[in-house]
């Protein structure tokens, strides 16, 4: 037997135990084994996630308490085949600096603030470090499934992806669960949009429009998630018209707007007959209770990718719809179930790649997103394929609200 892929995955929250879960259950039985250690610096939560795993003959699994910015944990992960962070941006930076160090491969699921290749490249090139980027939801899933579509048509096509988990029996205020943190994102952030081949700033939350989905109903779409480096893939690159906007229930992007409108969301304390006081600061404490997921709650994430145009002079529309709910034995959310097998997907293919930073939809490519979609059907995720334009979206004048270049 040859030696075992060590894998370590840094982050053993909602999102990192449902990528251990999948990585457990999908990891070849055939050829190299794997020796899986979950980093966390919660003790409870990491002993809680190791016990629950399924047992596995090709896979071996280790817990190890400890922080990524700390020393002894940094000699473990030096020793590691793949480094997967289930973490922000941010929190895996004590990862990704490791990693452009040592030479390491390293396999994350958060939203880089600018374009890693252009930030990461030189030094990966130096160490011999493999990053992979954006191997999650969105960015991740949405992009390699738009490109699965675009690939096929002519160059000046249009692509439109709507993603989003929103709680099966929303709640007021907001109608919004948070699955992962009591801290909503809703903070101010660049946001794009391909519009004439050409990448444009846009307003976040704006250009809302309706959406319903079979089986759950009318959903709003807003301007929220397309990553702007997207545009140097030979494929999405080549679109006219791409658009990713994120799905809520009714209202919600009014309801953000109105927060920023009033000073809520700000970040710099005012003087009240109190003392001072932080606006986010105080809306995140009021409205925790109400986003906090609660016993009974589930979510359906939903991922909607429709594309038009020519192909090969032909006109041709086509959609692909995907639809996760939590799993009811599990108890793993369907964004947990459609990021952990994205992350897993992309950590086994990782361990094949050179030095460089790779966007995931590049490296989840033809058949290995297909291989991806086929996971999905067989743990009971629902895709269907569609050769029209599946979306029925509400008309002007009805609560939609134009999209505004910033």
């Amino acid at each position: 037997m040859s030696d075992p892929v060590r894998c370590a995955l840094i982050g053993c929250g909602p999102m990192g135990a449902a990528a251990a879960r999948e990585l457990v259950l999908s990891w070849p039985r055939q050829g190299e084994p794997l020796q899986l250690t979950l980093v966390d610096r919660d003790a409870r939560r990491l002993r809680a996630l190791a016990a629950a795993l399924p047992a596995s003959a090709g896979v071996a699994v280790e817990a190890h308490h400890g922080d990524a910015a700390h020393h002894p944990t940094q000699q473990l992960l030096a020793e590691q085949t793949v480094l997967a962070t289930a973490l922000s941006w941010v929190d895996a930076a004590p990862a990704l600096d490791l990693t452009l160090e040592h030479g390491l491969r390293l396999v994350g699921i958060g939203r880089p603030p600018a374009d890693p290749r252009t930030e990461l490249s030189g030094r990966a090139s130096v160490s011999g470090a493999s990053i992979v980027v954006g191997a999650g939801l969105e960015p991740g899933l949405t992009e390699i499934l738009a490109r699965r579509l675009a690939r096929d048509l002519d160059v000046g096509g249009t692509v439109h992806s709507y993603c989003g988990g929103v709680p099966r029996a929303p709640r007021p205020p907001m109608h919004h669960v948070s699955w992962y943190g009591t801290r909503m994102t809703i903070d101010a952030r660049p946001t794009y949009q391909f519009r004439g081949g050409v990448l444009r700033r846009v307003e976040r939350f704006s250009g809302v429009e309706m959406v319903d989905v079979p089986g759950l109903g009318s959903l709003e779409a807003f301007h929220d998630g397309l990553s702007p480096y997207v545009g140097a893939d030979a494929v999405l690159g080549s679109l006219a018209d791409y658009t990713a906007k994120t799905l809520r229930w009714r209202g919600y992007a009014d309801r953000v707007r109105l927060l920023a409108e009033i000073g809520l969301l700000g970040e710099l304390p005012v003087q009240t007959i109190d003392g001072p006081v932080r606006p986010r600061a105080l809306l995140d404490a009021i409205l925790a209770p109400h986003i906090s997921p609660q016993h009974g709650d589930t979510d359906v994430t939903v991922l909607a990718v429709q594309s038009s145009g020519t192909s090969g002079g032909t006109p041709s529309n086509r959609s692909t719809v995907t639809i996760a709910e939590t799993d009811p034995v599990t108890g793993v959310t369907g964004m947990g179930r459609l990021t952990g097998a994205v992350h897993a997907a992309a950590i086994r293919a990782a361990c094949g790649l050179g030095a460089g930073v790779h966007y995931a939809h590049e490296v989840l490519v033809d058949g290995k997103a297909d291989a991806l979609l086929e996971r999905f059907l067989a743990t009971g995720i629902s895709v269907t394929e569609h050769s029209d334009a599946w979306l029925t979206r509400s008309q002007p004048g009805h609560g939609v609200t134009e999209d505004r270049d910033e």
